[in-house]
């Protein structure tokens, strides 16, 4: 990547933007995420997006600028861009649940809490299988 991207809430000509091909993401992440795969699939596509300095629309510290401003047409061509990619690795059983999200951060926001369970549950079995093993 070349050209300039906004470090914070710089305004930048759209024109000046340049984003990585969709498929240049999906083929950075190796797994499509679905129900068994959450901590491989974020840690994957995290490093894509801090590569690419895209990270803040996903941890919440890139807010949305007023709408009549004009930083809000980059902020928001480059959430789209986000969204995009996070919906570009989702598999089919986990696809529907960006149904309804406005944002990047609140698409990752839902993904986190719909796996945070699982991973919780994962991590008492395991606790379970090691206390098991040193009996």
């Amino acid at each position: 990547m070349s050209g300039p991207t906004p470090t914070d809430s710089s305004i930048v000509p759209t024109s000046s933007l340049q984003l990585l091909p969709i498929t240049n993401i999906s083929n950075s992440v190796s797994v499509k995420l679905n129900e068994d795969n959450y901590l491989v699939w974020k840690h994957q596509i995290s490093s894509v997006f801090e590569s690419l300095d895209l990270i803040k629309f996903v941890n919440g510290s890139s807010q949305q600028p007023p709408e009549a401003s004009t930083e809000f047409t980059v902020w928001n061509k480059l959430n789209k861009y986000v969204e995009i990619c996070i919906n570009a690795t989702l598999s089919h059983s986990i696809a529907h649940v960006a149904v309804g999200t406005k944002t990047a951060f609140e698409l990752w926001k839902k993904l986190q809490f719909l796996f945070a369970q699982q991973i919780s549950a994962n991590r008492i079995q395991l606790q379970t299988k090691l206390h098991q093993i040193k009996q």
